[in-house]
Parts: C-alpha cells; structure tokens; sequence
C-alpha cells in the first residue's frame, strides 16, 4: 500500500508537470490565443512567422494545442476568411503535424488588406471545435 500512495503522487506531480509545460507553450506574449468554445477540450495557440503578416506574399505558422493532456485531436485544419468580402485565401494552406500538440502551417496568403478571420479547427473524433481570431491586414 505505501507504494500505491508513492505512485499515485508520482502520477499526480507527472500530471501537473505536463500540464503547466502545455499552459507554458500557450504563453499569449509568444504569439496569438485564439478564441474557442467553452465546450472545447483545448486551448489554441498559433505562432507566425514573420511576427508581422505581410501583405499577398506566404507565410507560415504553428499552431500549439494546450490543455486536456490525455485527449488528443484526430485531426486539425487551418483556414482564413474575410467576413466582410465573404471569401477565403487564393491558396489552400499545408498543415503538417509536428508532434501531438504542434502543428506547422505553410502556404498562409492573405491577399488583400482588411480584417481576416485565422480558423483552426481541432477535431475531437467528428466533432468539429473551431478557434478564431481576427488579424487586421495593411
């Protein structure tokens, strides 16, 4: 029994430490929080590269998943849009998994100047968990 209790608290201090190691990763001076539903089993970092978005020229990204160490996504996409022109990117962007909470973007485009809407979506099994954030472009 006394090295259930030594397990258990070994579990318990490997539990918190990959815990705060993902609160880490999702450090919102490092890059953008995105917003999400309170529903969704993470919380969605994305780093860009350059810091700065250019204007019709690529850039790249990578996108953190933090929180809920146990559950992992089955699949996460990367999309932008315009709301107020109604239209997405000329080009479709490659998401290529890293590890099991990174994710590198390639081929992000944004055309024109305006407000753009980053989209990642994190899939839990079929079940779509979309996160935004709005980017202005000049």
């Amino acid at each position: 029994m006394r090295y259930l209790g030594t397990f258990l608290g070994a579990m318990a201090i490997a539990s918190v430490s990959f815990s705060a190691f993902a609160e880490e990763q999702c450090d919102p001076a490092n890059g953008i929080r995105l917003a999400g539903t309170d529903d969704a089993p993470w919380r969605v970092q994305v780093l860009l590269k350059p810091k700065d978005i250019p204007l019709n020229a690529p850039f790249d990204a990578v996108v953190i998943l933090c929180s809920q160490p146990e559950m992992l996504p089955s699949q996460v996409t990367v999309d932008a849009t315009m709301p107020a022109h109604k239209h997405g990117m000329n080009y479709d962007p490659e998401v290529t998994r890293v590890d099991n909470r990174r994710y590198e973007v390639k081929n992000l485009v944004f055309h024109m100047p305006g407000i753009w809407r980053l989209e990642v979506t994190a899939y839990e099994g079929d079940k779509p968990h979309r996160f935004t954030h709005e980017v202005p472009i000049q």
